[in-house]
């Protein structure tokens, strides 16, 4: 009598233990400095929020590509303000 149990199951825990361990994320001491971060992405921290009320129903994809389109038409002199903030 086949009782039609598969072992597809246990075939799935025996292959996640032979799977290699998961690498750890390298810890920092606390005094370590950071990369600086670039005109992009100050700009991106300055206007997700923006971006986010204004479109409450975009996925996160969909706001980078609104990001992407405001500051390709940006004022010049704000992206370089922008700038500025990333060389300090």
């Amino acid at each position: 009598m086949e009782l039609g149990l598969s072992l597809a199951g246990d075939e799935a825990i025996d292959q996640s233990l032979n799977s290699p361990p998961h690498k750890r994320k390298k810890s920092y001491p606390p005094d370590h400095e950071r990369k600086a971060q670039s005109a992009w992405i100050l700009f991106v921290n300055d206007y997700r929020e923006k971006v986010k009320v204004e479109n409450p129903d975009l996925s996160c994809s969909e706001q980078s590509k609104v990001l992407s389109q405001i500051w390709q038409h940006l004022d010049r002199c704000k992206v370089e303000e922008y700038i500025k903030r990333a060389r300090i």
